[in-house]
């Protein structure tokens, strides 16, 4: 999915995972949250792929805009990370297992690691 649209692609691994993981009405709250921070990280993602730096920027501009790029990465991350840790406590030991064998960070494609979003 490496060309795709980052937000189609969240979208997809959302309604993958929460079938896998049987989210139940009392932890749709938590799942509602954690989603809506997976689709902001794609969204981010996809407005920096359509910001690409000037032919003309200088090596130092490059690298600076590269840099916006990964502090923005990192702080849609962050925020994934804690919507997830809100949702992880509230599943069932089943669920943990399921979540810790398919899901960490980087989605089943990425060697079990985690939910991506883009």
């Amino acid at each position: 999915m490496g060309s795709g649209d980052p937000a189609v692609a969240a979208e997809t691994r959302l309604d993958n995972m929460k079938a896998q993981l049987k989210i139940t009405a009392a932890q749709e709250a938590s799942w509602q949250a954690f989603a809506a921070a997976a689709k902001e990280q794609a969204a981010s993602m996809k407005a920096l792929r359509g910001d690409p730096p000037s032919a003309a920027a200088t090596a130092p501009e490059r690298m600076a805009e590269r840099a916006k790029h990964m502090q923005v990465r990192a702080s849609g991350m962050a925020k994934m990370a804690s919507a997830f840790n809100t949702l992880y406590s509230s599943l069932s030991a089943e669920q943990k297992a399921i979540a810790d064998q398919h899901h960490g960070m980087g989605g089943p494609r990425a060697g079990g690691r985690g939910p991506r979003a883009g």
